[in-house]
């Protein structure tokens, strides 16, 4: 995995008295936080020991934050509203004095794409067909460690000759009938994934995902 620049959010607050500390807040690996994986989180207020600071996430129910030594992990149950923010503050644990409060949003993995053999549809040979085992979910171009999964999809096997076939999937894999169809590819034969449904970390149902066309070639 790629390592990012840190981003900052709303990163400092200027002393409008001695008594005032620069804050800093940053998300290290995006702008934003994601339901259900862990998002790294680096605090720190200047001139203070990091083990002196209390840090906490408010105004989103299902948020944790835990960690020391500036370096903190905030796990999310659910994403914040359109256009709304939780917000963290961060504040000195004897006094309880507070340094700093920062808006953060919270939001769902994004969307992955459904795959066969790499690939979304076009032509493919029969052999290739032939060896494939099941469908896969893939997130593009998303920095964390995460994996989605494929919950179900329909098979439509249209034959060069003949009636279309439909096959019913729980999960990735090929079903015993869809691996039959699989093995019967020919060419001018299409092969149609559809209905196709996965799940991220942090869903509570299955989210429809892109459809896959395929022609034997």
């Amino acid at each position: 995995m790629k390592h990012l620049l840190t981003l900052f959010l709303s990163i400092s607050l200027t002393a409008a008295n001695a008594q005032l500390k620069s804050v800093s807040i940053s998300a290290d690996k995006m702008n934003v936080l994601y339901v259900g994986i862990d998002n790294p989180v680096t605090i720190a207020v200047a001139g203070i020991n990091s083990n002196d600071i209390d840090v906490s996430v408010i105004g989103l129910d299902g948020v944790s934050i835990s960690g020391e030594n500036a370096r903190y992990i905030v796990r999310a149950s659910q994403q914040t509203g359109y256009n709304q923010f939780c917000s963290v503050p961060v504040k000195d644990k004897k006094s309880g004095q507070i340094y700093g409060s920062f808006p953060l949003r919270v939001k769902r993995i994004p969307d992955p794409q459904a795959r066969l053999s790499g690939r979304t549809d076009g032509n493919i040979s029969a052999g290739e067909m032939k060896v494939q085992n099941g469908i896969m979910a893939v997130l593009e171009n998303f920095d964390f460690e995460a994996k989605c999964q494929i919950s179900s999809y329909e098979l439509m096997y249209i034959a060069n000759v003949g009636d279309p076939v439909v096959s019913i999937n729980a999960g990735a894999a090929f079903s015993p009938q869809t691996k039959k169809l699989i093995e019967a590819a020919q060419s001018g034969d299409v092969y149609i994934f559809k209905v196709v449904k996965g799940r991220c970390p942090g869903d509570v149902a299955g989210r429809m995902l892109n459809p896959l066309v395929f022609t034997i070639k």
